[in-house]
């Protein structure tokens, strides 16, 4: 009797997780990349939500510093409206007297002037009368040539309208005449005129 024919038994291998290495050699499991992976989702939506409050924080911030900004707006113009109000009141009293003494009308106009210079002087506002002085057009407009034979050149010679500053910053300039040689009937200035005849000789 022949020997009995062996089946042949298929060899079954074990399942094993998928390996890796990370990059110091060490074997790291399928399961501890998903779970390190979980981590960092975690911490990008905690840094996320992070910079959505921060953003929020800034904007409500940003507002808050309009609104105190206006509201400090709001509280100078008040103030310097209450310091005008009695001037106003003068004025009106002026309008309705009856004066028949042009003198003392006038007078009394002028006393309102200087309450109104006094109110001015106690918010800072400084008088720019630069008669006599050298133009400089960061406070002074020129809007006129004034020849004068006694007049530096570029000394104002005359004022129309007085500027006006408070503390550095300026609110109106001076508006001026500057000085200037006269000129001959060809354009030119009399020193010039001078220079060319002893350049001729």
């Amino acid at each position: 009797m022949a020997p009995e024919e062996q089946e042949a038994v298929p060899e079954v291998e074990d399942e094993m997780p998928e390996v890796s290495e990370n990059e110091a050699g060490e074997a790291v499991t399928q399961e501890d990349l998903e779970y390190q992976l979980a981590d960092l989702e975690g911490q990008v939506e905690h840094l996320r939500d992070q910079l959505l409050r921060r953003q929020a924080e800034l904007i409500n911030f940003r507002k808050r510093v309009e609104r105190e900004r206006a509201e400090i707006g709001a509280v100078a113009q008040a103030g310097v409206l209450e310091k005008l109000l009695p001037v106003i009141d003068d004025f009106e009293r002026a309008v309705v007297t009856d004066a028949e003494d042009a003198k003392a009308y006038r007078q009394g106009v002028e006393l309102i002037l200087r309450s109104m210079e006094s109110v001015l002087t106690g918010m800072g506002v400084e008088r720019l009368e630069p008669l006599g002085e050298d133009f400089a057009p960061e406070f002074h407009e020129a809007i006129a040539r004034l020849e004068a034979e006694d007049s530096a050149e570029c000394k104002i010679a005359g004022a129309f309208l007085p500027g006006y500053r408070v503390r550095n910053r300026l609110l109106r300039p001076a508006r001026v005449a500057v000085a200037a040689r006269p000129r001959d009937d060809m354009g030119q200035n009399e020193e010039d005129t001078g220079e060319s005849s002893g350049r001729d000789d």
